[in-house]
C-alpha cells in the first residue's frame, strides 16, 4: 500500500536529476584528482583539484544568495560564511 499526499507532484525530467549528477561527476573528478596527486605528485594535479573546489563551491554559493534574497538562513548559507572566513 502506498501513501502519498494529496497533491504530491513528482517530477522526473532531467533538470530535476542534474544536480545529483553534477555531484557524482564532482565526486568523481576529484577522487581523481586526489589519486593523481597522492601517487604521481604532479603539478597539474593541484591546479585540478583547485578547480574542481571553486566548481563545487559555486552552486553553495549560489544557493547562499538565494536564501539571502529570501531573508531565510540555511546550511548553504552556513557553509559559505564557514568558507569564506576560512
Amino acid at each position: 500500500m502506498k501513501v502519498s499526499a494529496v497533491n504530491e507532484k513528482i517530477d522526473s525530467s532531467a533538470y530535476s536529476r542534474l544536480p545529483i549528477y553534477f555531484d557524482f561527476w564532482l565526486v568523481v573528478a576529484t577522487v581523481f584528482g586526489l589519486v593523481l596527486s597522492f601517487f604521481f605528485h604532479e603539478k597539474y594535479a593541484t591546479f585540478w583539484l583547485i578547480g574542481l573546489a571553486v566548481i563545487g563551491l559555486l552552486p553553495v554559493l549560489l544557493s547562499a544568495g538565494k536564501a539571502l534574497i529570501k531573508k531565510d538562513l540555511t546550511i548553504d548559507l552556513l557553509a559559505s560564511v564557514a568558507l569564506f572566513f576560512l
